[in-house]
């Protein structure tokens, strides 16, 4: 509940905060899963354009290749790799297996470059995955 009662802080306060979009970003699938999606939206659509709220709006659609195309030009790495591997798992489910392994490729190479053990963890389960799929 303490997660709850920080998205909803954080969207009530949203103007003294829009100044910090990658903030932001960092809590987008936290703010989505508490069900706040919409409101988000809604105030996604008042902000000054920028790639940080393009990033976000891309990431509210549930388009995370768009997501981390955009976060790619910004040049944050990290929320970039974050981005690729949702799209993987995203692209997995839906049997678009080609797609998923670029884009978790691409995630893995970061993740690896840094020693980011848990995503790495994560990407390898979701390899495994795939290839139990593909041998299905």
């Amino acid at each position: 509940m303490e997660a709850e009662a920080f998205v909803v802080e954080f969207l009530d306060s949203w103007p003294r905060t829009l100044v910090f979009m990658e903030y932001l970003h960092h809590s987008i699938s936290c703010v989505f899963e508490l069900g706040h999606g919409d409101r988000l939206s809604s105030l996604l659509r008042g902000a000054v354009a920028s790639p940080w709220r393009d990033a976000a709006e891309a990431a509210l659609a549930g388009d995370p290749v768009r997501d981390a195309e955009i976060l790619a030009g910004i040049g944050v790495r990290t929320y970039e790799a974050a981005a690729r591997l949702r799209a993987a798992k995203q692209l997995v489910e839906q049997g678009r297996r080609a797609e998923a392994d670029d884009q978790l490729r691409r995630a893995l190479a970061f993740y690896r470059s840094v020693g980011a053990t848990r995503y790495i963890r994560e990407g390898d389960a979701l390899l495994t995955v795939q290839a139990q799929s593909e041998s299905a």
